[in-house]
């Protein structure tokens, strides 16, 4: 039976409050697009606005477009930075009921038995795998499923062109009740009167979330990131389950500086992904960038 907590990455959806996307925890990597309230600083009055909202990222989903932005406009770039995605499969983990198994280590392997591409199942119990990255055509033998010490190969997988590789193993479906909720948001000056605003809502959204999944494990974590000219760079709060912890860290964030240096979205991403204490098994994890 599908849960809400469900990915459904490649199918498209309209963009949804930051709240729906919370509640129904159906994304994968979420890029927020923030809607304003009409605010007077001076006198503090204020409009209601929109709040919040969110949209998912995923380039897969238009992959085909990519692959003609490949051969034309990105050609260059692709020889700057020696990065040209080839031999694209992908493998969905599944158990013989149909329900994905998340958080499983899959290898894509070479003739010579080499790794080539190692990933891990999302929630979907699918995952990518790469053959090339450089450009460089490599001959590929077989995919490796491991599910807790439960592994399973197929040899000779299909490039995604021609389909998904599936793989089921004798495995209960095991849903995990942890989910992740991560922040990534601006605070360089150019944020000024849209901060509070925006640490209100997202008082809002956890408060709302704790409230109606009180049956499910919610630790919150984010990062704030300003440009290597101010006297911060990121700073961030690792995740905890204690709501009142995450809130009053982002309380105490403001907007200052920006404008003479890019701002810091790259480093504050980075941050996000491998300094924030990430679970190995959860049902969700959501990352939301807020700019």
């Amino acid at each position: 039976e599908e849960s809400d907590f469900s990915l459904k990455r490649d199918k498209y959806k309209e963009t949804r409050s930051l709240s729906e996307v919370v509640y129904s925890m159906e994304a994968g990597f979420v890029d927020g697009r923030i809607y304003l309230s009409n605010k007077n600083v001076q006198n503090g009055s204020e409009k209601s606005g929109k709040g919040l909202t969110a949209g998912e990222i995923n380039d897969f989903g238009k992959w085909n477009l990519w692959n003609d932005y490949l051969k034309d406009e990105l050609l260059e770039h692709q020889k700057t930075w020696k990065l040209n995605p080839q031999q694209r499969y992908m493998v969905q983990l599944l158990n013989y009921d149909k329900s994905p198994l998340v958080g499983a280590t899959v290898q894509l392997f070479g003739k010579s038995n080499k790794i080539i591409w190692q990933s891990t199942t999302d929630n979907s119990g699918k995952a990518e795998l790469w053959g090339s990255i450089d450009g460089q055509q490599q001959a590929v033998d077989k995919i490796v499923a491991d599910y807790q010490g439960n592994k399973k190969q197929l040899r000779n997988p299909k490039p995604f062109k021609k389909g998904i590789n599936t793989i089921q193993l004798e495995e209960s479906c095991g849903a995990h009740n942890l989910v992740e909720i991560a922040f990534v948001v601006d605070a360089t000056g150019s944020m000024s009167d849209e901060i509070n605003f925006i640490k209100r809502d997202l008082n809002k959204v956890m408060y709302d979330a704790q409230n109606m999944y009180s049956d499910v494990r919610i630790r919150y974590g984010s990062v704030f990131y300003r440009d290597s000219s101010e006297d911060y760079v990121t700073r961030h709060k690792d995740f905890t389950n204690v709501l009142s912890e995450a809130l009053v860290f982002i309380d105490n964030q403001f907007a200052k500086g920006g404008g003479d240096m890019p701002e810091a979205v790259d480093i504050g991403l980075e941050d996000a992904i491998h300094k924030l204490s990430w679970s190995e098994n959860t049902r969700s994890k959501l990352l939301f960038l807020i700019l």
